[in-house]
């Protein structure tokens, strides 16, 4: 005879099993798969979910008109209620949203030989350290009142007791960097196009102009130029016998000498022709006032591959309004491809004169302080031009 399997559970579950063989089967075919958003535990879960949503949803519900958010990121999402209405919030520069490869628009405010201290938006402060391995002193690299992008390199905090030790004091140290291989990470040649503001640093200063080195991918270290005669203002030649004599530099709008960091201008590209030949970029150095004007075509942007990382502080752009936030505008740049803000305090150059003439008592008088800026910037996609700080 041959002897029966029997399954775990013994007799009494075949016999149960044998009882019940139609409801088995129903309850297989009835199975429903769980739920694709829920992959753990089913669609009874979301369902559950889904309901306390829709009860908070009467309570605070986030308006939004789009998948990206208002602001880029950077600002608190308005919010509405039975109660009340909050327009959006735009968040400060602070020290705590400073991470390592952030890019800030910075002014030198002092430079010595061996550092250099850059003013930085919303009353920031940082420094530039001179690299152990250079042999030029970095008051020959900045001078003071450049404007020029800046990138963090570490930002740190620290206690540092008194000289009695009888009390702390927490100092906060923002370490920065103007090497053109940090803030033209990520470009590579086929990025580059005419009228492009990119940084560079003199290589050599030969008779008729000026080796610059971009450090972009693709790149060599000869690959660009710059004439004299490109130049716009006054400038002077340093040699070597200058810096080592550490001689007082003139009144000049440019100095040129072996290390010397500038932004520059993009005036012509590498050409293959039958008619001409090139392999060199050519640039021009402008003045701060000449290259601020230059406002950046965000179809020439888009279509040389620009993304979010290679966007510089300082670039002049036009924005599309999309939002009134309670400090200042939420706005969309480069064809609508990225979000920004701009705060009121950045809206200096639209300020209206009876708001100039009454900055002491905005405080006090709420009619003035209360988003004046809907007043001048009318219509949702109102077209207004901002340099980029961060």
């Amino acid at each position: 005879m041959e002897e029966e399997l029997f399954p775990r559970g013994g007799a009494e579950r075949i016999q149960k099993e044998s009882k019940e063989p139609t409801k088995t089967k129903e309850t297989k075919k009835n199975r429903k798969r769980a739920n694709s958003k829920d992959f753990l535990f089913g669609s009874k879960d979301v369902n559950s979910k889904r309901s306390k949503n829709t009860k908070d949803s009467s309570k605070s519900t986030v308006i939004a008109s789009s998948v990206l958010p208002l602001g880029g990121g950077a600002v608190l999402q308005p919010t509405q209620s039975a109660s009340a209405k909050k327009p959006a919030f735009i968040e400060a520069i602070s020290f705590l949203k400073l991470a390592k490869g952030t890019k800030l628009f910075g002014i030198v405010k002092d430079v010595t030989s061996e550092y250099a201290v850059v003013s930085l938006p919303t009353m920031l402060t940082g420094f530039v350290r001179n690299d152990a391995k250079s042999v030029i002193p970095l008051d020959r690299v900045l001078s003071v009142g450049q404007f020029l992008p800046v990138v963090v390199v570490k930002a740190t905090s620290e206690t540092v007791k008194s000289k009695n030790g009888s009390s702390s004091q927490m100092k906060r140290r923002i370490e920065l960097s103007v090497s053109p291989a940090l803030l033209n990470n990520g470009l590579s040649a086929d990025m580059l196009h005419e009228a492009m503001s990119i940084r560079g640093k003199i290589r050599s200063v030969e008779d008729h102009g000026c080796i610059i080195d971009l450090n972009v991918s693709g790149l060599g270290g000869s690959s660009c130029f710059l004439k004299f005669e490109n130049i716009n203002g006054k400038y002077c030649i340093l040699d070597e016998e200058d810096l080592e004599n550490n001689e007082e530099m003139d009144d000049s709008d440019f100095h040129l000498n072996k290390g010397r960091i500038y932004d520059f201008t993009i005036k012509s590209l590498p050409v293959n022709t039958k008619k001409e030949t090139s392999s060199i970029i050519q640039v021009v150095l402008e003045s701060n006032k000449s290259r601020s004007k230059r406002i950046t075509d965000p179809a020439i942007h888009m279509a040389s591959k620009h993304n979010i990382r290679t966007l510089s502080p300082g670039m002049l752009l036009k924005v599309d309004v999309e939002h009134f936030a309670r400090n200042g505008l939420c706005v969309s740049i480069l064809g609508n491809v990225y979000r920004g803000a701009i705060d009121s305090g950045h809206l200096g150059g639209y300020l209206p004169d009876d708001v100039e003439e009454n900055k002491s008592s905005m405080k006090t008088n709420t009619k003035l302080s209360e988003m004046w800026w809907k007043n001048v910037f009318v219509g949702k996609n109102r077209s207004v031009s901002f340099a980029r700080w961060t």
